[in-house]
């Protein structure tokens, strides 16, 4: 597992943990599982007032693209791990599939 996946390592580590009764390692389980998320997961969002009461497709698609554009950069300072070198850059986002 490379540097950068931390985060799964940290996630299988909660899965082993134990107590001395089945309560407690459930209770050491639950706890150390908020922390997680509350390390690891991050939610992001992004709003645009729209003053036109009727919008155009072409309009639409623009404010997609203006909205899709402000995540992008939201996501690029907060959870996009990045790779720098000579001739190549790399980047490595982990992220969550909405269902």
């Amino acid at each position: 597992m490379s540097k950068s996946d931390r985060w799964l390592t940290e996630l299988m580590s909660i899965a082993s943990i134990q107590g001395l009764t089945r309560s407690d390692g459930v209770e050491a389980r639950e706890k150390a599982l908020k922390q997680w998320i509350k390390d690891w997961i991050g939610e992001y969002s992004f709003n645009q007032h729209i003053i036109k009461k009727e919008i155009k497709a072409d309009e639409m698609d623009f404010i997609k693209y203006h909205c899709a554009t402000k995540i992008a950069e939201i996501l690029m300072e907060e959870s996009v791990h990045m790779n720098l070198k000579p001739n190549n850059v790399s980047i490595k986002l982990f992220a969550l599939k909405k269902n």
